[in-house]
């Protein structure tokens, strides 16, 4: 009797964990941003490992290359509080914490160095 009360025991621990790793995974939502001059665009694809911090190594890496170490990221994708599985999400990720402005360029990934 006392190990079928261990095995439920552990069986629902088991289901409740994975309930709630389909909650938090569920909620996971893409961003795309932009550089504060609209230089530099870029969304993340978690599909093929395009996460933010990818796309931070390739913020940092237009402004050394284009030599704009003022430049700025801004997130172009709003919260939606309606979302309520994204709420997790928007509480712990970093990418949320970053300035939301509308886009002004392309959410597809592009870079360009010319002067505005």
């Amino acid at each position: 009797m006392p190990k079928l009360r261990l095995s439920m025991a552990l069986l629902w621990a088991l289901v409740l964990l994975a309930l709630w790793l389909a909650w938090v995974s569920a909620g996971t939502t893409s961003a795309a941003f932009e550089s504060s001059e609209g230089r530099w665009s870029d969304r993340e694809n978690p599909q093929k490992g395009h996460d933010f911090r990818t796309i931070l190594v390739y913020f940092e890496e237009f402004k050394q290359a284009c030599g704009r170490p003022a430049a700025t990221m801004y997130r172009t994708t709003q919260r939606n509080p309606f979302n309520l599985l994204a709420w997790w999400d928007y509480a712990i990720n970093p990418k949320w914490g970053l300035p939301y402005r509308p886009p002004h360029v392309s959410p597809v990934p592009s870079s360009s160095c010319d002067s505005p």
